[in-house]
């Protein structure tokens, strides 16, 4: 109950309301993309290809004949024939994908400012606008793609985010070099 009371007093927190604003903004824009995503090409082979394998089946024969991917052949095999639930996960992904930018920004900022934390945060939850039009319909906006490269590359950021925060916490480091070497 504690938690969920400080998550209460930390979104109505006047200075957090940029944040708030920002991430209900983007998540609603990235959200509509998605609704308004066309099923093609790959998408509908994936769908068809359901009917002619069970799930087990078709990992195998996946990872025999093509892709050898686990995660993101078993989420195709689950979403092609009912893409209408891919735009909620996908947006699900999104939102934890700008969550862990700005979490990886936490680690390597130099210092705490209002104005640049804003900025960072505002980055974050662009970072998909940042793709080329062709790499962000090809990678986030496509539901093969997604699952293959954007699910993917959320997960890696979750996988990599702990080891990194141990490795800066036990490292005196200079984190403004760290920053401007991203930069």
């Amino acid at each position: 109950m504690e938690l969920l009371s400080n998550f209460k007093r930390a979104a109505f927190d006047k200075r957090n309301r940029p944040f708030l604003f920002i991430f209900a903004l983007c998540t609603a824009v990235f959200f509509v993309m998605s609704l308004r995503t066309v099923f093609r090409d790959d998408d509908i082979w994936f769908a068809a290809k359901t009917v002619e394998f069970n799930l087990f089946d078709w990992i195998v024969y996946r990872w025999n004949s093509w892709s050898s991917r686990v995660f993101p052949e078993m989420m195709l095999w689950l979403l092609a024939p009912r893409p209408y639930s891919w735009p909620l996960l996908n947006t699900v992904a999104y939102m934890i994908g700008a969550v862990y930018f700005y979490k990886f920004y936490h680690l390597i900022r130099a210092a705490k400012s209002c104005r640049m934390d804003i900025a960072a945060f505002a980055a974050s939850c662009g970072f998909v606008w940042l793709l080329s039009q062709g790499a962000a319909t090809e990678s986030v906006f496509w539901l093969t793609g997604s699952v293959n490269y954007f699910w993917v590359g959320v997960l890696f950021l979750i996988a990599v985010y702990l080891p990194c925060a141990v490795f800066f916490a036990a490292q005196n480091f200079n984190r403004a070099g760290v920053g401007v070497g991203y930069s």
